[in-house]
């Protein structure tokens, strides 16, 4: 039932992913390829909603532990037992070394 709730929700909600990002992200893996605004907009919501199936089953991984907050481990674990393997070991790659998101988003710590 929380499943099918997040589902609910994430089909209720703006979209989660600009069509920008989408754009470059389709880029970098077949460059020739052209999308639709159609094609974006409907890219961003089954993002969305597979980003509430991983949460969903990140937060079954940690029922029942201190404190019950998902961390990106919990996702990550989540994605690797989802059958996404290869996309856990990259991201786990691209968070080691820096290059994800997260990692432009942190600000350098001030040397005062």
């Amino acid at each position: 039932l929380s499943f099918l709730c997040s589902v609910a929700m994430a089909v209720l909600l703006p979209a989660p992913f600009s069509s920008s990002a989408i754009r470059k992200s389709v880029k970098e893996k077949a460059p020739t390829l052209k999308l639709s605004d159609d094609a974006c907009a409907a890219m961003s919501r089954a993002g969305g909603v597979f980003l509430c199936y991983l949460a969903g089953a990140a937060r079954d991984g940690v029922k029942g532990k201190a404190p019950a907050t998902v961390s990106a481990e919990d996702m990550l674990s989540a994605l690797k037992e989802s059958g996404f393997a290869d996309f856990s070991d990259d991201i786990r790659k691209r968070h080691a070394s820096g290059a994800g998101p997260a990692a432009k988003r942190q600000k350098p710590a001030s040397s005062t």
